[in-house]
């Protein structure tokens, strides 16, 4: 193997080093976001499930 033929696999090396970070960056950030969507999910779900709660306990009572 020749110097030439090892600096480009090096450049070529490189170059998927950086697309690599890139794709790794999105998969950081779409996994935020889709975190902070379950969160809010979740948290609704805690509400609704709290209401329902309270229409039943309301409902028992007036039986």
């Amino acid at each position: 193997m020749t110097i030439s033929e090892i600096l480009n696999l090096k450049d070529k090396l490189k170059e998927q080093i950086v697309i690599s970070d890139r794709k790794v960056g999105e998969i950081e950030r779409d996994n935020i976001s889709l975190q902070d969507r379950l969160n809010k999910l979740e948290s609704s779900y805690g509400s609704l499930k709290e209401i329902l709660e309270d229409v039943l306990l309301a409902r028992t009572k007036l039986k």
